[in-house]
Formats: C-alpha cells, structure tokens, sequence
C-alpha cells in the first residue's frame, strides 16, 4: 500500500491579477485529479482580494502536481507555487517552491509563542516546569501561570520541525475533484491547521533546547501544547 501524502499548496497569481472563487476550486481540481483527495481532508482558501489561492489534500503520490507545475506556474497563468508536503513514511515536513521535482526545498519549521502543560498527576506540578524541590517553577523569563482547568502555561518564543499528517477517515470530505468544496474565507483558519501527535516521531531540532524536555517520557506531563498567536 502506497504510504499517505498530505499536501498544502498555496499558488499566487502574477503581479495585479487576482484568483477567483472559480479559479481557486479549479486549481484544486487540476491538484487532486479524478481520483480525489487520499484519506486527507480537502480544504480550499482564498487570501484578500483574490491574492493567494491555498488547497490542503492528499495528494498519495499523484502526477497532477508535477504537471501543474509544468503547465500552470510561471510562464503560465500562475507567478508561483509553494508548498508543504508530509509523508508519512518520514518524519518532518518539506517545504519546496516552484517545481515539485527540482524546485528548491527545505524542511519547515514551525514557531510557537506560549506552551500548555496538563499534569499526568492532576494534583502535583509536573516535573517539566517544577524546580528542583517541587515547588513553583523559578526559570528565565516569564513564569509558568496555573489557569483554573489546571494546566500550566508559559509564554515563550521557539520553534521546531516536525511533521503534520491530516489524514483522517474523512468519509465525504475526501472530496473528489469534480465536486470541489467552495473556497473558506481569508480570515478564516483551515480546518486541521495543526494536527495532535498522539502516536507519531517526536518533534526535533527545537529551539529553545530546554523545551525538547516538555515531550519526554519523564517530564510529567499528559499532554503538551505548542501554540502560536
């Protein structure tokens, strides 16, 4: 069985030029093809005045995306293409530009501004963010807060690179490309802007270091959060 794809392309148009509510579910149909979107959700945005068109779906190795390339970006209708794609054979997500084949690519990587921690042990504070006499954290720059549900919270700048799989049972919403969804709001987020790693690889390469703690099997901790804005 070939392993899942989840694709999020988003194609701008050239300079002064918009993308429409028809040309942005065309777009998805042209990515998806006939065979439609691969235990992924298919969502489509547009940006403000027509300046983006965004699409999320499984793409499971489909041929469409490299002849979009070829026939749509560029020297076609489309100015560019960028893209995140996640197999689930590996473990972080790849951003490439412009050609899926030879275009530039780079592994992507996420920011986050505040950290949620929930206690395994709903009554005691989770080793991660204690000091070492268990009492009330004393770190660097802003403290851990308790908020009434009992989690713990901090603010903090960082990030890390991991790898986001939007696959799902998704039923209807493995939307075939002949029946697109309609475009979602600008100001709206996606549906699954982030998925829950219950099951997958640890995140890597986080920065600051000391966060890479949160995650591991002796912090204490039932459940992390990584929020941004």
């Amino acid at each position: 069985m070939a392993n899942i794809f989840t694709d999020f392309i988003r194609v701008y148009p050239h300079p002064g030029q918009g993308i429409s509510e028809t040309a942005a579910q065309w777009i998805a149909w042209m990515l998806i093809g006939p065979q439609g979107s691969r235990h992924v959700p298919v969502h489509i945005r547009r940006g403000p005045q027509g300046g983006y068109a965004d699409v999320q779906y499984g793409s499971s190795g489909s041929p469409s995306i490299v002849d979009f390339c070829r026939d749509y970006i560029g020297t076609g209708p489309y100015a560019a293409i960028w893209a995140r794609h996640f197999n689930e054979g590996g473990t972080q997500d790849v951003i490439w530009q412009d050609d899926v084949n030879d275009g530039p690519r780079r592994f992507c990587r996420y920011g986050l501004d505040e950290v949620r921690v929930v206690a395994a042990d709903e009554g005691r504070l989770p080793a991660c963010v204690a000091d070492a006499d268990g009492g009330p954290p004393r770190t660097p720059g802003e403290p851990w807060r308790r908020d009434p549900d009992g989690s713990w919270r901090r603010r903090v700048a960082g990030s890390y690179r991991a790898g986001n799989d939007r696959s799902a049972e998704v039923g209807a919403d493995a939307t075939p490309a002949t029946v697109p969804p309609e475009p979602e709001p600008a100001d709206r987020a996606l549906a699954t802007p982030t998925t829950p790693n219950l099951f997958g690889d640890e995140p890597t390469r986080v920065d600051p270091p000391w966060l890479a703690s949160l995650t591991e099997g002796r912090s204490g901790a039932a459940l992390v959060d990584w929020y941004h804005r």
